[in-house]
C-alpha cells in the first residue's frame, strides 16, 4: 500500500500537461475563391477552395473550418443541406462530409473511381433520403441512411453523351433528373430502375434541338420548368417539343442561376442578372469588388450574395453593393517559405504571388506591386538574407528585393546580369535564390540567354553581377533549385542532374572554379530531374529527384556516390524537397505526402492527407522553425504547420513524456524534447548509471532498458540532460510495470 501511495504522489507531481500541443496540426488557406454559397438558419455558407467559410449575418463574422476541423477535403466544389437539416460538402480529392451542425460532427465518405483514384465531387443534390452526386465521370445515387450512408450505382453514360463525361450541375423535379454536363445536357425518370442503361436518358448537344451551346455550368428547375446557364448565356427548355429557346445573356459566361419571389438570378463573370416579366437586367456593380461570379444566393428580404472567384463574398442590398474578404493567403499554392528569427514567414505563391505571415495576420504583395511596377507576377521563390532583406524570384517578372524599411526594388535584363527567356525579351525567369555563408546572392536564371550564350546562374555581391554561362561549366540553364552549404553551390537542375561548384570563395572570379556532375549514369541518382539537395547534421548529402530519393554517405563512400532510399508507400516517386532538423530529421516532402527519417536513418513518420490533418497530398516545400518546433510544409492546395515539438528555453523546461510512463509490451518510450547534441543519461536514486538516451524521432528516447539491454523494474529514475551550451539539468521518472 505504502508503494502504491507513493508512486500515485510523483504521478500528481510529474504529470506534465505542458506537450498536450506536441502534434497539433493548423491549416493555411486562401478561402476567397467560393466555388458554392448557401444560405441556411441566418448563415451564409461558402464552399471555397480552401474550405469552408460559416458567415454570421447578423454580426458579419465568420469561422473558417477545414479538414483540421473535420472536412474530408479543403477544396471544396459543392455543398447542400438535406431535409434533416444535416449539410453536405463535396471536394476535389472525393471525399464527401456529412456535417452534424448540432452536434458538430463529421463523417467523410470516398468517392473512388474503378481504378482506386479519386473523383471530384462536383455537386450535391438532396432527394428526400438521397443525394444526387455529380462527378468528374458522372453522376452516384447515394443513399443517406441505408449503412449510414453508401453509393448504390454510379451513372457514367448518359444518352448520346460522351461516357464518362464531366457533370457541372444537378436538378430535380418530381419525376425528373436533370444533369449539366461539359458536353450536354441529359435528363432521365427519377423512379426508372435502370438508369445503368444510357438508352434510358435523352440528351442534347450544340446544334440539337436549338441549343448552341452545350458547355452547362448550372441546372434550374422551376415548377418543372428548366433552365440552364451554359458558357453563352441562358436557355430554357420547351417540354412540348423538348426543344430549347435561348432567353438571354448572350456570350456571358453563366455558373449558377437561382430562383427567388418570381425572379430568376443568374450569377455570370460579369456580375448578377435579373430575370423578370420576360426580360434580364443587370443589377448594378457599382461597389462590386470582383464581377467574376461562380454562386448566388437570394435572402427572403432580396438581398443578393454572390461567391466570388478570387475576391470573396459580396451583398446586394439597399442598392449598394459590400465586399468581404477572408483572412488568409493570397492563393492556395506554397511553393517556397522563408522563416525570420522572429517567426514571421514569408511565401511564394505562384499565381498568388506572394505573402508574409506573422501568426495573426496575413498580408499580400501584389497590390503593393502593381502600383510600384505595374506588374502582378508569379512568384517561384523566397529568401531571406544576412542584412533582412527579402528577395523574391518570379516568373517572367524577374526578382524583387524588399529591405527591411520596407522599400521594393525590381531587377530584371534592364538593370541587371539577368537575362530573359530567348524569345520573350520582357519575360525574366528566377526559379531559385539562396544566399551563401558570405551573403552573396546565388539566382537560378531558368532560360537566360543574350549574344553571349545561354546565361545559368547570377552571383550577385553588393552591387556586382556574375554571371555564370554554359561555357563555364554549367550544363543546363533550368534550374529547380540550388543550394548553398561549406562555400560550395549545389545545382539541382530540371535535365542533367546534380552539379556541384566549387567557387572557392570568389564567386565574381570563375576561373579557379571547379564543377562535377552527378546523374544516373555518373553517381547513380534515380534521375536526372534533381528538384532538392540536402546534407544532414552527420555530413551525409540527400537527394530529390522525379524518380526517388538518394543519399551518399561519405563514410561509405570517399568520392561521391548515391544509393537509392526505399520510400514507403504511399510516398512518392518524386521528391520535390527536402529539410532538417536540429536533431538531424530529414523531412521529405513527396507528391504524396511527406516522410521523416530519423538520426539513424530510418523512417518514423509518414504523413499524408489520410492518416493525418496534412492540408494537401503534393508537397513543394518544407522549412524547420527550429526554435519552435514547427514544421511549415508547403503544398499544392494550402500551408500545413505542424508542432512536432514544443521547447524548451533552457534543459530544466525539459519535461520527458509520458511521465510516469506504463510498460505492458516492452515497446514503450519515454522521449525527451532536446537537441541532438544535448545529453541524456538515466540513473537510479542510489546514483548508479542505467542508460543513456538515444536519438530518436523527436529528440532523444528512453527504451526502458538499461545498458545490458534488459527492461528495467518499477520506480523512480533521475535522469541528468548536459550539453557545453546549454549547462546540465535534472530531473525523475517514475516507471510502473505492469
Amino acid at each position: 500500500m505504502k508503494r502504491l501511495i507513493f508512486i500515485f504522489f510523483w504521478i500528481l507531481i510529474l504529470s506534465n500537461p505542458l506537450f498536450s500541443a506536441v502534434g497539433d496540426w493548423t491549416t493555411y488557406t486562401n478561402m476567397n475563391y467560393s466555388k458554392q454559397i448557401l444560405l441556411k438558419d441566418g448563415y451564409l455558407w461558402v464552399a471555397a477552395t480552401g474550405g469552408l467559410a460559416k458567415f454570421n449575418l447578423s454580426d458579419e463574422t465568420y469561422r473558417k473550418i477545414t479538414n483540421v476541423e473535420g472536412l474530408g477535403g479543403n477544396y471544396l466544389y459543392s455543398l447542400a443541406v438535406d431535409t434533416a437539416g444535416t449539410f453536405w460538402f463535396g471536394a476535389k480529392n472525393g471525399t464527401l462530409t456529412k456535417y452534424n451542425p448540432q452536434g458538430n460532427s463529421f463523417r467523410i465518405y470516398d468517392f473512388l473511381d474503378r481504378d482506386g483514384s479519386r473523383l471530384w465531387i462536383k455537386y450535391i443534390a438532396p432527394d428526400e433520403d438521397k443525394l444526387w452526386v455529380g462527378l468528374n465521370k458522372g453522376v452516384s445515387l447515394f443513399q443517406i441512411y441505408k449503412n449510414d450512408g453508401e453509393i448504390k450505382e454510379t451513372y457514367r453514360h448518359f444518352g448520346n453523351l460522351a461516357q464518362e463525361v464531366e457533370v457541372n450541375s444537378v436538378a430535380l423535379t418530381p419525376t425528373k433528373v436533370w444533369v449539366g454536363t461539359v458536353k450536354g445536357i441529359a435528363f432521365a425518370p427519377k423512379d426508372d430502375p435502370n438508369l445503368l442503361d444510357y438508352s434510358h436518358w435523352y440528351s442534347f448537344v450544340s446544334g440539337q434541338k436549338g441549343l448552341t451551346n452545350d458547355t452547362v455550368n448550372t441546372v434550374l428547375s422551376v415548377d418543372e420548368e428548366i433552365y440552364i446557364g451554359t458558357n453563352k448565356g441562358v436557355f430554357e427548355f420547351n417540354s412540348t417539343d423538348s426543344s430549347w429557346s435561348f432567353s438571354g445573356l448572350n456570350n456571358l459566361i453563366v455558373r449558377d442561376l437561382k430562383y427567388s419571389s418570381g425572379k430568376i438570378f443568374a450569377g455570370t463573370n460579369s456580375g448578377v442578372y435579373v430575370y423578370e416579366s420576360g426580360a434580364w437586367s443587370q443589377v448594378s456593380t457599382s461597389g462590386m469588388i470582383n464581377g467574376n461570379l461562380n454562386s448566388v444566393a437570394i435572402e427572403t428580404s432580396g438581398n443578393i450574395w454572390a461567391g466570388t472567384e478570387g475576391s470573396g463574398i459580396s451583398v446586394y442590398a439597399n442598392s449598394t453593393w459590400r465586399n468581404f474578404q477572408i483572412d488568409g493567403p493570397p492563393g492556395n499554392i506554397f511553393n517556397k517559405i522563408a522563416i525570420e528569427e522572429s517567426g514571421k514567414i514569408w511565401c511564394s505563391n505562384w499565381s498568388g504571388g506572394g505573402s508574409s505571415f506573422d501568426g495573426i495576420t496575413w498580408k499580400g504583395i501584389q497590390d503593393t506591386l502593381r502600383t510600384l511596377f505595374g506588374i502582378l507576377p508569379w512568384m517561384a521563390t523566397v529568401s531571406l538574407d544576412l542584412e533582412g532583406n527579402v528577395w523574391f524570384g518570379s516568373w517572367g517578372g524577374g526578382l524583387f528585393k524588399l529591405d527591411p524599411q520596407g522599400s521594393w526594388s525590381k531587377y530584371d535584363s534592364t538593370n541587371s546580369g539577368l537575362r530573359p527567356i530567348r524569345p520573350d525579351r520582357s519575360f525574366t525567369v528566377v526559379s531559385d535564390v539562396v544566399i551563401d555563408q558570405t551573403g552573396t546572392k546565388w539566382i537560378a536564371n531558368w532560360e537566360g540567354w543574350d549574344a553571349l550564350g545561354d546565361r545559368c546562374l547570377v552571383a550577385l555581391q553588393g552591387n556586382q553581377w556574375t554571371p555564370y554561362f554554359k561555357t563555364d561549366g554549367i550544363k543546363s540553364n533550368l534550374i529547380n533549385s540550388l543550394y548553398a552549404e561549406g562555400g560550395h553551390l549545389w545545382i539541382c537542375s530540371r535535365d542533367v542532374g546534380l552539379g556541384f561548384l566549387d567557387y572557392k570563395g570568389t564567386p565574381e572570379n570563375k576561373n579557379d572554379d571547379t564543377i562535377h556532375y552527378y546523374d544516373d549514369v555518373n553517381g547513380h541518382l534515380s534521375g536526372r530531374d534533381v528538384r532538392a539537395a540536402r546534407f544532414d547534421l552527420k555530413g551525409k548529402l540527400w537527394v530529390g529527384t522525379n524518380a526517388g530519393l538518394d543519399l551518399w554517405d561519405p563514410e561509405i563512400y570517399y568520392t561521391i556516390y548515391f544509393r537509392g532510399v526505399q520510400l514507403p508507400e504511399p510516398l512518392g516517386p518524386q521528391v520535390n524537397w527536402i529539410a532538417v532538423d536540429e536533431m538531424n530529421n530529414k523531412w521529405i516532402g513527396t507528391i504524396n505526402g511527406v516522410g521523416v527519417i530519423n538520426d539513424r536513418d530510418s523512417f518514423i513518420y509518414v504523413f499524408t492527407t489520410t492518416n493525418s490533418k496534412l492540408v494537401d497530398d503534393l508537397v513543394w516545400f518544407i522549412n524547420i522553425d527550429n526554435s519552435r518546433g514547427k514544421a511549415w510544409i508547403g503544398t499544392e492546395n494550402g500551408l500545413s504547420s505542424f508542432q512536432y515539438k514544443v521547447p524548451a528555453e533552457n534543459l530544466c523546461q525539459v519535461h520527458p513524456y509520458p511521465n510516469p510512463v506504463v510498460f505492458r509490451t516492452g515497446d514503450e518510450k519515454v522521449t525527451f524534447d532536446v537537441p541532438l547534441e544535448t545529453k541524456v543519461r538515466i540513473y537510479t536514486v542510489a546514483g548508479d548509471w542505467v542508460a543513456e538516451a538515444k536519438s530518436g524521432g523527436i529528440g532523444k528516447e528512453w527504451d526502458l532498458r538499461n545498458r545490458s539491454g534488459n527492461l528495467v523494474a518499477s520506480g523512480i529514475y533521475l535522469f541528468l540532460l548536459f550539453d557545453n551550451q546549454r549547462g546540465t539539468c535534472a530531473g525523475k521518472i517514475v516507471v510502473i510495470r505492469e
